[in-house]
């Protein structure tokens, strides 16, 4: 996989040679393809369909929970006792270990101090201070690193993700870089980042783009980068820092918002509006009614 090459040696050299670590830490930036990467990894090592579905588990975070809970990881440790013909390796993969609760990673870490032998456990880490001391001090962590702009732009091309040069750089600083938020959410995100600013010139939220969040599966993350971006557009133009702008009307908005605010309260003013954000998170309020309150935070500041 691209961005993983030398990880990926760095493995099959370790697995070879009977000296791969039986916990390992897959560390980097959420959306790059960790969990893709290592399930690929796998998939390679044991080769036969049949021997990779008996031998490989993964465990990640159900759609209607918010976290990783004990009884999951108890119920698939049990996987790791169990023996099959078909071969002696058997992988675990946790995607991911910042998502598990307090109790789960308790119950991981017994695991991880009596290891079996050919018994492998990888935990995926987007933030490795999420993850528990003890897990850390166990495993062996190995970091990808940040994905090179020449590396992004051929994984969107190779998955036929078409964009024009600003789009593409656009794109690219909106997902720091990953694969997975731009293929999933690319096109959204440029057709409501759009609207958004076309809102912010009017002064009024253009009407399809409240037709657009109210959608029940709208994935609320595009507003969060959209907002994000937008923010950090302003901070670099108000202190005169490197900055391109998607489009003249991007430059528009700016403009607008800057007459009203200055250098010493900007900080501010940014902060005020994560803050809602995050309680949108939080307290699961409506998608909609919380866009309309931030919308009307750059307007009348």
């Amino acid at each position: 996989m691209i961005g993983f090459e030398k990880i990926e040696q760095q493995l099959l050299n370790s697995f070879n040679s009977s000296k791969l670590h039986h916990g390992i830490i897959i560390a980097g930036k959420k959306g790059i393809g960790k969990a893709t990467f290592i399930e690929s990894f796998c998939r390679n090592i044991l080769q036969e369909s049949a021997t990779f579905r008996a031998n490989f588990c993964k465990i990640e975070k159900l759609p209607d929970k918010k976290n990783i809970g004990i009884d999951i990881i108890r119920e698939k440790q049990k996987f790791l006792n169990l023996t099959t013909a078909i071969s002696s390796n058997k992988f675990l993969l946790i995607d991911s270990i910042c998502e598990t609760t307090l109790e789960a990673s308790n119950a991981l870490l017994k695991t991880l101090e009596e290891p079996k032998i050919n018994n492998y456990i990888f935990l995926i880490a987007h933030q490795l201070s999420k993850v528990l001391p003890t897990i850390k001090s166990r495993c062996l962590i190995l970091k990808i690193d940040d994905f090179s702009d020449q590396q992004f732009n051929k994984i969107l091309s190779d998955n036929n993700f078409v964009l024009t040069k600003n789009e593409l750089n656009f794109i690219a600083e909106i997902t720091e870089k990953s694969p997975a938020t731009a293929l999933e959410h690319g096109n959204d995100i440029i057709k409501i980042y759009e609207m958004f600013i076309k809102s912010i010139l009017q002064y009024k939220i253009d009407d399809l783009l409240l037709k657009k969040i109210s959608e029940k599966n709208f994935s609320y993350l595009i507003i969060e980068k959209i907002i994000g971006y937008f923010l950090l557009q302003i901070i670099k133009k108000l202190n005169q820092l490197e900055y391109f702008a998607f489009n003249d009307s991007e430059a528009m908005a700016i403009d607008l918002i800057i007459a009203k605010i200055s250098k010493n309260n900007v900080l501010d003013f940014a902060n005020d509006i994560f803050m809602n954000l995050h309680n949108h998170s939080n307290s699961n309020l409506d998608k909609k009614l919380n866009f309309i309150n931030i919308f009307n935070q750059f307007c009348y500041v």
